[in-house]
């Protein structure tokens, strides 16, 4: 028998023994041993807890921002993200909703990796001159909390996810909510789509696409948040550029649609904001 240690003890330890599929965090496991054995490992219980807040949690200081209360940009060295490069987890492959349903040519193009400690899909962020300023990992389990977790304390209201990849020859901006949503229209071609990195527009993002200049299409999940959120956007936008919004399907977002025919049907009935 083997147990994979999540050394921060925030994500799954796993026994890999042939008669027993346990998972749990370092805590509960040790919990379960004690109880077991009838409080013999009190003193165990109490060194894992103490080691959970000290010294274990240096084995991921070199990936965490050591100062969360600098807002200004802080451009991080490329070789941050050299552990978590060469594989994805099968959820960034899997077809939703089990996965995103991305090709490996996808993963690629997003520099997309796996943080094997904390079992966590990971995504860099680049500014629009495509320097690394963050990363977030994304759970790949339905139990896991919180969905998205920050490596780095960037300041998200500066930046859409994706404006490195902004071309200004073309005709378009396509503003999704988060990171999955942009994935997945690129996937069927669709280009020049960033993502706010939550459901509302904020002054520095307005920046941004006004110093851009080009037609904006709102497309926003298909619920409550959604749909205010995109009234938020269309009116601090409002008289200041061209507008339009995507209506997503009730209750899906852009990272869900299954096929290039489900996204060229939202884009096809396209609304003109006055």
């Amino acid at each position: 028998m083997s147990i994979k240690v999540d050394p921060m003890g925030d994500s799954v330890c796993k026994c890999w023994s042939g008669s027993c599929e346990w998972t749990g965090t370092l805590i509960e496991l040790t919990n379960m041993v004690n109880f077991l054995s009838q409080g013999k490992y009190d003193e165990a219980v109490a060194l894992a807890e103490e080691l959970e807040r000290t010294d274990l949690k240096a084995r991921l200081d070199a990936i965490l921002d050591p100062d969360p209360e600098d807002e200004e940009e802080k451009i991080q060295d490329e070789s941050m993200l050299g552990p978590f490069k060469g594989h994805v987890p099968r959820y960034a492959l899997l077809p939703p909703p089990e996965g995103r349903g991305l090709t490996i040519e996808d993963c690629k193009r997003w520099e997309l990796g796996y943080d094997e400690f904390r079992c966590r899909l990971v995504v860099p962020v680049r500014n629009i001159d495509g320097k690394l300023i963050g990363m977030m990992g994304r759970s790949i389990y339905y139990d896991q909390t919180p969905k998205w977790f920050a490596y780095w304390n960037f300041r998200k209201s500066n930046y859409f996810y994706g404006e490195h990849l902004v071309d200004t020859s073309l005709d378009r901006i396509i503003v999704v909510e988060g990171m999955p949503d942009v994935w997945r229209p690129y996937q069927f071609g669709y280009r020049n789509v960033i993502a706010l990195l939550g459901s509302r527009l904020t002054f520095g993002q307005e920046r941004k696409l006004l110093n851009w200049g080009l037609p904006v299409y709102w497309f926003l999940d298909g619920n409550e948040a959604g749909r205010k959120g995109t009234s938020q956007c269309v009116g601090l936008m409002r008289g200041k550029i061209k507008q339009y919004v995507l209506k997503c399907p009730e209750d899906n977002d852009p990272g869900s649609l299954e096929t290039s025919d489900d996204m060229d049907a939202v884009f096809d009935a396209a609304e003109f904001v006055l």
